[in-house]
């Protein structure tokens, strides 16, 4: 109905191909990354504490039977690491699927109504950048600082 409406004022919509992208995909591009980020930071911490510290105080070294738990931290970091690759990969998939389906550029992006779908396409390839390279800064400290501090 608003379609028809606005054919007949002679006005184009202003995402024709807004449709052809699921909003699960755009969604699954836009989330994967800042979530796997989070996860990774929850777990890693909750691990490595409980390893270090299982009681009222501080052990000099990792609590005996948890020898796993750096190979543990490493694969949940690399985990992590790939969902966030995978996130930013489907959103570069959907911005190239709807990229060209207006005229104008990035400056257009944040006006109302307009191009929402490659809005959200940018935003979840910039947003799987920059946590990716936050995990690998995890990644980077799973090495350089000791656990339990010794």
């Amino acid at each position: 109905m608003p379609e028809t409406l606005m054919r007949s004022y002679g006005i184009q919509h202003p995402a024709p191909h807004g449709n052809s992208v699921s909003m699960g995909l755009v969604w699954a591009g836009l989330l994967a990354a800042p979530v796997a980020w989070s996860l990774q930071l929850l777990v890693n911490y909750g691990l490595a504490s409980h390893a270090c510290f299982p009681r009222d105080y501080l052990y000099a070294r990792v609590v005996p039977g948890w020898g796993w738990i750096m190979p543990a931290l490493v694969a949940i970091n690399i985990a992590a690491l790939v969902i966030a690759c995978i996130g930013t990969a489907i959103s570069y998939r959907n911005w190239s699927h709807i990229s060209q389906e207006a005229s104008g550029g990035h400056t257009r992006l944040l006006e109302a109504g307009e191009g929402r779908t490659r809005f959200l396409a940018v935003w979840g390839i910039w947003s799987g950048v920059w946590f990716a390279i936050a995990i690998v800064f995890d990644t980077i400290a799973v090495f350089a600082v000791p656990l339990c501090g010794s």
